[in-house]
This record gives C-alpha cells, structure tokens and sequence, in this order.
C-alpha cells in the first residue's frame, strides 16, 4: 500500500480534533466539547463572512473570523453531563409548540470572556490547528530532506 493510501485511510478512521472547556452559567459550569468541522464547512461558513476593515486577523485570513466561529460553533459543540455529550435541543415552534433553541439561550446568559474563548476554541480547531499541523509537517519533511543528503 502506499504512502498515501496509508495516510488516506487514517485520515478516515480518525476521529475529529476536539476542545473542551468550562462556562458559568449563574453560579454553575458548563462544560462544552466543540468538535472540528470538515474542512469543506468551515470554508463554506469562513466564504459568507467578509473579513472587517481594520481587523487585522480577519484580513489576515479573508474572513470575519468572529462570525465564522459563531456559525460554527452551533454545529460542533455538544454540552458534557456526566462524562457523557449531550446534544442541545432545537427546535422550531411547530402547531401549538414553542420554538427551543437552548444553545442560543446559553449564549444569552455567557460573559464577555466566556463568548471569547467559545470563538478561540473554535476557530483554533478549524483554522490555526491544522494549519500549525501543515507546517509542522513541512519543516519536519524539510527536516528529513536535509539529513538524507548528507
């Protein structure tokens, strides 16, 4: 088998990188596990959000990058009760039901800081890990290049 058939089927059989952290919510902790999105969404979320003039991280990398964690971050995130991941409960009001949206409730409730280290969590697990990973990578292979030669 190859290199990369080797590396394509472990690629399949990983599981997606994750982040767990704690909020309060009055004087409880909510603890929050995100999970990374295929890259294929996220570049979807990053592509409708224009980066702000005068940000220099969105210009940096041609998104609004608080938008895009916020947009994110509902599809990837799950709440952990007892060592178990809970999905959110949403749900549109339907004959006579009211609508439920419990994340967007939280959201309501969170700190400043809190919402901050939501779209750091995020956006480090979608932009700047796999980017790190990349790079990481290539100075390694650079790495390897150089001592073969000698």
């Amino acid at each position: 088998m190859s290199d990369f058939k080797a590396a394509l089927a472990a690629a399949r059989a990983a599981v997606p990188d994750t982040e767990t952290i704690g909020v309060s919510l009055g004087d409880q902790l909510v603890t929050l596990k995100f999970k990374a999105l295929p890259s294929t969404e996220w570049t979807a979320i990053t592509g409708v959000h224009p980066p702000r003039p005068e940000n220099p991280l969105d210009m940096n990398y041609g998104y609004n990058w608080h938008a895009s964690a916020d947009d994110a971050a509902v599809l990837s995130v799950v709440r952990v009760e007892d060592g178990n991941d809970v999905p959110f409960e949403h749900s549109d009001a339907t004959d006579g039901t009211e609508a439920v949206d419990e994340w967007a409730e939280l959201l309501s409730f969170l700190s400043s800081p809190d919402l901050t280290q939501i779209r750091n969590a995020v956006w480090g697990l979608n932009e700047f890990a796999p980017g790190a990973r990349t790079e990481a990578l290539k100075k390694a292979s650079t790495v390897n290049l150089r001592r073969k030669r000698v």
